[in-house]
């Protein structure tokens, strides 16, 4: 896209989905069991090997991630004439 003439730049982030339907309970069990995954030397391994930045959101954090993503997205495809 650089070479020609958008300055854009992309990260390529992951996430954890669950189904709908979740409890609160069910919610904050997965998000608490997402964090213990993150204090393991596996995942900071993982982190070194690929040379990944962690850059964990809770999941408020993450819903509204996603929400200002789909908008940026959604702009830039539009100023893009797609």
């Amino acid at each position: 896209m650089i070479e020609l003439g958008y300055d854009l730049e992309m990260s390529n982030w992951r996430g954890v989905i669950a189904p709908p339907g979740l409890s609160e309970d069910e919610a904050d069990e997965l998000e608490a069991l997402v964090r213990e995954l993150l204090a393991t030397d596996s995942w900071a391994d993982t982190l070194e090997r690929n040379r990944w930045t962690d850059t964990y959101q809770g999941r408020a954090e993450f819903e509204e991630f996603l929400d200002e993503e789909v908008a940026l997205t959604q702009e830039t495809v539009k100023e893009l004439g797609l």
